[in-house]
């Protein structure tokens, strides 16, 4: 009996300039497989099609492709991401959930052909958006790599993050920021084109790479802020920031240069954040892809710098409580204390740790998940969701996989938030006002990294690459103060 099994349908996409539309798959992330006789054979994994070398305008105008994707979101993020929109001048609508249980949007190539490209929301699909429980069953056994790494090796090795300043370097810093000032802005505006470096401005490419694909620390040290007015330090630190990314809002203030002092607070006020304390943080993330630290003046004792690995820490609980560490992909919330955007909850629904395009990224503050309990909407945590945080807690603040460090005047450390995990020890400060400890902070939003679930949004705003974090009310304006 004959076999009327079919092994695959492919549709012919017309194409107005072969060559253009060619590279416009291939830069969208589709292999082309073969090409000749004015055919070229695409696809990306399983799905395919056929680019022709013939276009009807009629055709092309009426013309629709539907892809089926997994992860919807991640492919929004990849079109962003390609280049495609500004190099080809092509359409993309946003994201939308559709009442026929699908979230799609659509792509015009540069012939005119409409691809809907969507993603089935009747199925578990959300675990990388945090929106439904994970199995972690598809993720990998043990994350390897140069950010799995575990403290004391890194505090043997101190060659791998501490860098000390050149005397030449440090007088290239220093003539920028006279350029800058001599230009009577406000150090809140400053750009990497406004703070002119020369060899110093290849190190701190590097030093972007070393954060976002690297062991994601470094600490420059030997910066003579004793010298310095407050200004001037300010105008340094602001103008490397402007080498390594975009500055973002810190607070509800608008305040993209911050500064990290004992107030008096206390972290028992809902709407206290804990570096206005002089309290332990306890291991946690900052809002944004990057944070910065200048030490102007350090404590009298105490005020430790503590990083570990969250890809390490997830090795750990993958190894030995994977049923635990499955919780941790579950949206649980954390309390805003105080600074809510117009119409959003008091609290986020970001998972401690999250699964997308490939990278595990961590979101975590312990205080802030225990104190948005007293919301009433927010989820409630499960005897399992308590003991996975504890664990989490536990591993983090284990010797064997965490590293410290004491800040000294004039080191600047910055911190890859989606890898990695801060702390800060308790401190005693000087009786004298002048003495007390007090860093400088910045957040920023770093070119070319990765990409973050949808759920992001809820803290980030936006979660374009490059232009993304920070904390953003309806009083925020942004600024740079400087006391």
């Amino acid at each position: 009996m004959p076999s009327l099994r079919v092994t695959e349908i492919k549709a012919f996409v017309p194409s107005r300039d072969f060559a253009v539309s060619r590279q416009f798959y291939q830069d969208l992330g589709f292999t082309m497989a073969s090409e000749g006789g004015g055919v070229a054979y695409f696809h990306y994994g399983h799905a395919s099609f056929l680019l022709q070398d013939f276009c009807a305008e009629s055709l092309a105008e009426n013309f629709m492709m539907h892809l089926l994707v997994e992860d919807v979101q991640a492919w929004w993020d990849q079109v962003h991401a390609s280049g495609v929109l500004a190099k080809y001048r092509v359409k993309v609508t946003p994201l939308e959930d559709q009442p026929w249980g699908m979230r799609d949007f659509c792509l015009h190539d540069p012939s005119g052909v409409l691809w809907r490209i969507g993603q089935n929301t009747d199925r578990p699909h959300a675990a990388a958006t945090g929106t439904q429980a994970m199995d972690i069953s598809s993720l990998p056994d043990r994350i390897t790599g140069a950010a799995a790494w575990v403290g004391p090796d890194l505090a043997r090795d101190t060659g791998q993050w501490l860098v000390p300043l050149a005397p030449e370097h440090i007088a290239e810093l220093e003539n920028a920021a006279r350029h800058y000032l001599s230009l009577g802005r406000d150090i809140g505006e400053i750009t990497a084109h406004d703070f002119p470096l020369g060899g110093f401005a290849g190190h701190l490419k590097a030093l972007q790479h070393k954060l976002l694909h690297g062991i994601g620390v470094e600490v420059l040290r030997g910066l003579p802020v004793a010298g310095y007015s407050q200004e001037f330090a300010a105008t340094v630190f602001c103008g490397i920031g402007a080498h390594l990314g975009s500055a973002r809002s810190q607070n509800a203030a608008g305040h993209i240069l911050g500064h990290v002092r004992d107030l008096g607070a206390s972290s028992k006020d809902p709407n206290t954040r804990i570096y206005q304390t002089s309290e332990r943080q306890t291991f946690h993330t900052d809002s944004a892809d990057v944070v910065g630290l200048l030490c102007i003046r350090e404590a009298k004792e105490g005020g430790r710098s503590l990083l570990v690995s969250a890809e390490t820490i997830y090795n750990r609980m993958r190894a030995t409580r994977p049923d635990l560490l499955e919780k941790l992909f579950d949206p649980i919330a954390t309390d805003r204390r105080g600074e809510v955007p117009e119409g959003a909850k008091p609290w986020m629904e970001i998972p401690p740790l999250s699964w997308h395009a490939g990278r595990l990224t961590v979101f975590y503050q312990r205080q802030y998940i225990d104190s948005a309990q007293r919301f009433e909407g927010a989820m409630r945590l499960t005897p399992a969701h308590v003991q996975a945080l504890d664990l989490f807690d536990a591993l983090a603040n284990d010797p064997a996989l965490h590293f410290g460090m004491q800040l000294q005047p004039g080191d600047m450390q910055f911190v890859y938030n989606h890898s990695q995990l801060h702390d800060r020890t308790a401190f005693g400060d000087w009786p004298e006002p002048e003495r007390r400890r007090h860093l400088l902070r910045l957040w920023l939003s770093v070119p070319g990294d990765r990409l973050l679930p949808e759920c992001f949004r809820q803290r980030y705003g936006s979660i374009e690459v490059g232009h993304r974090g920070g904390i953003v009310t309806r009083q925020t304006r942004l600024h740079a103060p400087l006391v």
